[in-house]
């Protein structure tokens, strides 16, 4: 992971936190550049494509990659095959920005 190159959403780009991605060999990563010290969700490749699916259709869960809503806008983003593992929250302005990239296919794989 070290050598990840890390990228955000082109919405994100003067934002002071937000998601970040990284394409590793057949899977992705995933973490808050608020805290990139902490440890990054790593998903499979088929897992993160499915979720991007989901969400271009307005689909926010019943995915294994789950998004949480709070009351006050924040957004955590877990994942359901690893309980004990890393949650990351974000503003719900990272997650709109985020979600654009998501809609402008920012996100998707490299071919």
């Amino acid at each position: 992971m070290s050598t990840a190159r890390w990228f955000k959403a082109k919405a994100s780009e003067t934002a002071q936190g937000c998601f970040e991605v990284a394409f590793l060999d057949g899977a992705v990563a995933l973490r808050d550049s608020k805290h990139p010290e902490q440890p990054a969700q790593v998903y499979p490749a088929d897992v993160w494509a499915s979720w991007l699916t989901r969400l271009r259709a307005g689909h926010y869960t019943g995915h294994r990659i789950e998004l949480a809503f709070a009351d006050g806008g924040g957004v955590s983003v877990r994942d359901s095959a690893d309980p004990a593992g890393q949650i990351h929250v974000f503003t719900r302005h990272e997650f709109d920005c985020f979600l654009s990239g998501v809609q402008a296919r920012e996100f998707d794989l490299a071919c």
